[in-house]
């Protein structure tokens, strides 16, 4: 159990890791809407590449699981990076 929290934690700094990247390299075209699409696609690529399941759902349900964990993911990593802008640790590109 411990481990699957650990592996959802990792999943979300490594999406919302990635997204500051990306925007960086594309700073015109990930903007506002395009920055959730992309922490969305990256945070359910990743619990793909961790093989995250947290409802243990096998057969179709498996991969619903997965999805969810993903997505959930990415909502985290858009949390964290709220947190890292207010700590300043993240600058505002504008």
């Amino acid at each position: 159990m411990m481990e699957l929290a650990i592996a959802w934690v990792v999943v979300a700094l490594l999406t919302e890791s990635l997204v500051e990247v990306l925007k960086v390299i594309f700073p015109e075209k990930i903007q506002d809407k395009a920055t959730f699409a992309t922490s969305m696609v990256l945070g359910i690529v990743l619990a793909f590449a961790f093989s995250l399941n947290p409802f243990a759902l096998t057969g179709f349900g498996a991969y619903v699981s997965t999805v969810s964990a993903g997505i959930l993911a990415s909502r985290g990593a858009n949390y964290l990076n709220g947190i890292l802008k207010q700590l300043g640790v993240i600058k505002t590109m504008k």
